[in-house]
């Protein structure tokens, strides 16, 4: 095979990808503001909601009192899960600063108690559970923090899609790169979609209000 040869296949190899890229994202992308991703379903102004809520494994992970937080913790209302850690430079901040924004317009509209934040560090050997509680508390009390052992954690984290792994810092220590999405769960304790960064509380807070029952 020719050097042009060559070049003309990873083009065409190329164009593939992008084009199945392009064809997976237009499955999750949001729908324009006020329209309805799927028939039936209320129309979001920014969560991807799926056709069909994902049911998830049975999980056990511990509260930062040292209580069990299982899939009976999920049922009967709403959920918006982030997946952290309490050593994060920006996005953890700056994202629990958003779901505590958005409590606040909840509670503005009636639907605070409709609605569950938590927060799960996936860091259990750096965060105790004393480590998150004054980590969400800085943020919102209402925020509910949890973690569990790296296998527990695994178990929720791989159903949910969320990915997240140690990296080795030049010095020694480590890091963590995670999925940033808020993962949104039905009061069945579902998967029912997530939301995507950037985060617009004024726009969460409307769907998770509409979701919950209490319109906008």
């Amino acid at each position: 095979m020719t050097n042009q040869q060559r070049i003309l296949v990873i083009l065409a190899i190329a164009v593939a990808l992008a084009a199945g890229v392009w064809v997976g994202q237009r499955q999750f992308l949001a729908p324009p503001s006020g329209q309805a991703m799927i028939p039936g379903q209320p129309p979001m102004q920014a969560a991807l909601l799926y056709p069909t809520p994902r049911q998830l494994p049975a999980f056990e992970l511990t509260r930062t009192d040292g209580t069990p937080f299982t899939n009976a913790d999920l049922a009967g209302h709403w959920t918006l899960a982030f997946f952290g850690f309490t050593h994060c430079p920006d996005i953890c901040p700056d994202t629990l600063a958003r779901m505590q924004d958005v409590r606040e317009r909840l509670a503005a509209r009636g639907a605070a108690d409709a609605v569950t934040m938590v927060f799960v560090s996936v860091d259990p050997a750096r965060d105790s559970g004393e480590t998150i509680r004054r980590y969400v508390e800085f943020f919102d009390p209402g925020i509910v923090g949890i973690t569990g052992e790296p296998a527990k954690l695994d178990v929720l984290t791989n159903a949910l899609g969320i990915v997240h792994r140690q990296v080795a810092l030049e010095g020694g220590g480590y890091t963590i790169d995670h999925s940033s999405q808020l993962v949104l769960l039905d009061p069945e304790g579902r998967q029912a979609g997530i939301f995507r960064p950037p985060f617009d509380p004024a726009k969460l807070a409307a769907d998770l209000a509409l979701l919950a029952g209490s319109g906008s």
